[in-house]
């Protein structure tokens, strides 16, 4: 039963761990390598979660920006964690969302 979706951007993922991840955790995965700065693109992911997850360590400042704008136009809870495990990067993401 999935319950909330959770936007990661920055960092490539595999898809095998994703669905590891989104079973684990009961959350559906967006995510988004963080390369691509095309405003309209982060508006769409942020039109889609509950909360975006932005990886400061692969993620440039364009796609950066650009995501916190498309957050603060879509009223979605947006968070920049440390971490670049998965897990780590999820349970940011859920501890928001509570």
């Amino acid at each position: 039963m999935i319950t909330k979706t959770i936007g990661i951007i920055g960092g490539m993922y595999k898809q095998q761990h994703i669905k590891k991840i989104e079973e684990k955790y009961a959350v559906k995965v967006i995510s988004n390598d963080g390369r691509s700065v095309r405003k309209k693109a982060l508006l769409n992911i942020a039109n889609q979660v509950d909360c975006l997850v932005i990886v400061r360590k692969f993620c440039g400042h364009e796609a950066m920006y650009g995501a916190k704008e498309a957050a603060n136009n879509t009223d979605t809870p947006i968070i920049f964690p440390l971490e670049t495990n998965m897990d780590k990067i999820i349970q940011s993401g859920m501890a928001a969302l509570i």
